[in-house]
């Protein structure tokens, strides 16, 4: 049993390290049965030397925490010396300050004095399961929490809440059974048996919440894509519509011109008006009313111009120094498809003036892109704008493809709602 319980922990210690080098690190084998093969290696070199020192002193238990978890640190991932070193010291003081914490946690709430905790073999044992729990959980949050702000990703409160079940109650489960071997004097290998299945549940059980997370963004960003495909499917149909319209009424243009020619040859000029204003009235809005020398900009701002239009929206554009643009084509249809959009969305629940203004400027030094749309009250301290569309998981991505794209290049990029307007603001440093 000792034996076990032993493995357990060396085991929970190197899976704890995993979830902090993960965050910080990047593996060097991608194949997973392969590192974790050199991981159960590693920690099975770990338990077999332990077992045969007698460690006693605190600077050769610190030594050997080196001498174990540095061929994980150097031979199984990528990075600096120094992350690699931050990796190692992080989790040497959670696992030597988290035994201190378990046994004050069970203190507090036994009212059991240092020594008869220490002394009584099943508490300690009991003791050490506590804390190599809270080691798993916390180097799970940890994990979770910077690989979130890497991502430029959110993590709810609610799905905070669903991932502290499991350890919540395994925590207050090991407290309950320390308590009842305290006070009813308890004594059972069903008691460490509980408590390996607890630390062996939240090891298998936490892992999961990142597969979970995993599949909804893969989710997400197919909705996107497929709102995207909808969106060029609509420029491709208005712009066809469009061509339609023109072919139609300029299939006649000779007919209508020779016509126009004999009333004025004949003095009606009077007849001759009034021909002309019914073919003016018959002519299709243009297609394009912008031209930047950028066939895929011209495409993408027209047909937001037409959506706008149809929506009763006015846009108005001011473009200066397009040529020298130092986007690519790709990141400008993700930046102003995106831009556009939700401008566009936020104008469709005004009620009054509905108005997107465009501002692009490029001096070659330094490029500025506002935006600025009548809009509903919006909270822009929120980390994700809030969104009317039923899919607003991918209004939020369509603003993180945003931020991604203006972060690419170093740009400054600020929003800020005032006074029934909303204002979006981009800088970039330098040409293209």
């Amino acid at each position: 049993m000792d034996y076990a319980l032993s493995a357990a922990w060396v085991f929970a210690e190197y899976f704890s390290f995993v979830m902090l080098a993960d965050a910080i690190l990047q593996r060097r084998f991608i194949h997973p049965a392969l590192f974790w093969a050199c991981i159960l290696g590693c920690a099975a070199f770990c338990y077999g030397v332990t077992g045969l020192l007698p460690v006693q002193t605190s600077l050769l238990k610190t030594c050997l925490f080196f001498v174990f978890f540095s061929p994980v640190s150097f031979f199984l991932y990528l990075g600096s010396m120094k992350r690699k070193l931050f990796a190692m010291v992080l989790l040497y003081i959670l696992i030597y300050g988290l035994d201190y914490v378990a046994i004050a946690v069970i203190m507090g709430i036994t009212h059991t004095a240092f020594n008869a905790i220490t002394q009584n073999f099943v508490v300690y044992i009991l003791a050490t399961f506590l804390s190599k729990t809270l080691l798993v959980c916390i180097c799970y949050v940890i994990r979770r929490a910077y690989t979130a702000r890497l991502q430029n990703v959110s993590v709810s409160f609610w799905e905070w809440s669903k991932i502290a079940i499991i350890p919540a109650l395994s925590l207050l489960n090991l407290i309950v059974t320390i308590d009842g071997v305290l006070k009813a004097g308890l004594v059972s290998n069903w008691l460490f048996a509980d408590a390996f299945l607890t630390l062996a549940a939240n090891i298998a059980v936490l892992p999961l919440w990142d597969k979970i997370a995993q599949e909804q963004q893969l989710l997400l960003e197919n909705n996107l894509l497929q709102r995207e495909l909808s969106s060029n499917l609509k420029a491709a149909q208005t712009m066809a519509h469009n061509y339609d319209q023109q072919r139609r009424v300029t299939h006649d243009y000779r007919n209508h011109l020779q016509t126009l020619a004999g009333l004025l040859q004949q003095g009606e000029q009077t007849q001759a008006q009034v021909y002309l204003k019914k073919l003016i009235g018959q002519s299709p809005q243009a297609a394009y009313v912008l031209d930047t020398q950028n066939p895929v900009f011209d495409s993408l701002l027209n047909q937001k111009y037409q959506q706008a239009c149809g929506q009763n929206i006015g846009m108005e554009f001011n473009l200066e120094g397009i040529n020298e643009l130092p986007f690519s084509n790709e990141d400008l249809v993700t930046l102003f498809s995106n831009l556009l959009d939700n401008a566009i969305e936020a104008c469709e629940k005004v009620k009054g003036r509905r108005v997107v203004i465009v501002t692009l400027r490029c001096t070659g030094t330094e490029t500025l892109l506002t935006v600025r749309n009548t809009s509903p009250p919006v909270d822009t301290a929120l980390p994700q704008l809030s969104s009317t569309k039923k899919d607003a998981a991918a209004h939020g991505y369509g603003l993180k493809n945003v931020c991604a794209v203006l972060e690419k290049y170093n740009s400054e990029f600020a929003f800020h709602y005032n006074d029934g307007w909303f204002n979006f603001s981009a800088l970039l440093k330098g040409g293209s």
